[in-house]
């Protein structure tokens, strides 16, 4: 059997590689400071960083990457101006900059910290320095660091937590409404059933439409399409439902609130009105209107067929829904009335562009 090969024969020979790796074939220990501190600026310079260096007394630069002109957009000489790095920190943060960096710059060799400053065409871009201290026994004398552009990773940062306040607001918004949900259904059912049944069915609405917000997220959702979505459920045939109007698009912010509100005046139809008996129909008209400040969609709902209509004795979740629900969430109106030949509701509400990202 072959015998391993002994320490000696199996080390590469350091002095070689370190030739060949070093440039002119020198070893590394023999390259002067000068060429090192070259070697790193050469490398500093091809990446989103600004290598500098300062006066520790006087702040100000003895050099600036070139970098600094494609992340803050001033040319380099105007950095050796001696109050430049002072006067171009963002005003919220820099009192507290100049302390921190006045205490540190006594008594660390190094540190870092992140702070803002302003850009040629009015940008702010978060940096974060990082700083050597040069010193000698009479204290600081050269200031050395690199100010990386963490710009980017800000902005998501504050995306993120944007998102996550808009998550919170809205759980607790839907948590609210479940349990308001809940607590009206509640008081407007006569028995344990139908609180079971009339409780399952809006919350089931009420997901159908959190699905629908979640699918047309970016362009909103034809107006029919809801009205397809939010009644179709309820009608016996096709000639029960005539829905007809222009062609438009809602934003996710009302197809909640108005789909909540055609699923209740569905369901009140589908127990005592129009769509509760096989002759009954219902037709959905909406058109657009527009005044002096928006855009307004307004729709009408109008029974026909069905049993006559009296006036409620009690008021219930849904009546209330329909009644408060548009002009507290979206701005708009609603008028609702029990006329014995039929249900009959109009609602209008503002037309808003969709918001970005949302």
């Amino acid at each position: 059997m072959p015998q391993p090969a002994n320490r000696a024969q199996r080390m590469p020979d350091r002095k070689r590689y370190a030739r060949v790796a070093s440039p002119g074939g020198l070893e590394p220990t023999a390259l002067s400071r000068k060429q090192e501190n070259e070697r790193f600026r050469k490398l500093a310079e091809r990446v989103r960083l600004i290598p500098w260096e300062a006066d520790a007394c006087t702040w100000r630069f003895t050099y600036v990457g070139p970098q600094a002109a494609d992340i803050l957009g001033y040319p380099p000489q105007n950095w050796y101006d001696p109050s430049f790095w002072v006067e171009h920190i963002h005003p919220d943060d820099r009192i507290w900059t100049i302390d921190f960096c006045e205490l540190h710059s006594a008594v660390d060799d190094d540190y870092e910290f992140e702070y803002r400053m302003l850009a040629a065409d009015g940008r702010i871009v978060w940096l974060h320095d990082i700083v050597n201290v040069v010193r000698d026994s009479s204290g600081p004398q050269l200031l050395r660091g690199m100010m990386i552009d963490i710009t980017e990773r800000k902005q998501a940062e504050e995306a993120q937590r944007f998102l996550v306040h808009e998550l919170d607001h809205r759980v607790k918004n839907t948590l609210a409404l479940v349990q308001s949900i809940a607590d009206q259904t509640l008081i407007s059912a006569s028995t344990l059933g139908e609180f079971g049944r009339d409780f399952r069915d809006r919350i089931s609405a009420l997901s159908l439409m959190h699905a629908l917000i979640r699918k047309h997220s970016i362009d909103g959702l034809s107006f029919a399409t809801l009205v397809s979505i939010a009644v179709s459920p309820f009608h016996r045939d096709g000639n029960q439902l005539v829905a007809d109007g222009e062609t438009v698009r809602i934003s996710v912010h009302a197809v909640r609130t108005v789909g909540m509100v055609l699923h209740e005046l569905a369901t009140n139809a589908a127990k005592y009105g129009a769509l509760s008996v096989a002759g009954g129909q219902v037709k959905i008209g909406w058109r657009l209107a527009e005044d002096d400040a928006d855009r307004w969609l307004r729709v009408i709902w109008d029974e026909t067929g069905g049993p006559t209509v009296g006036k409620p004795t009690r008021r219930g979740f849904g009546t209330t829904l329909i009644e408060q629900s548009v002009p507290y969430e979206l701005d708009g109106e609603v008028q609702l009335e029990f006329a014995p030949a039929g249900v009959h509701c109009e609602l209008a509400f503002p037309i808003r562009e969709q918001p970005a990202g949302f």
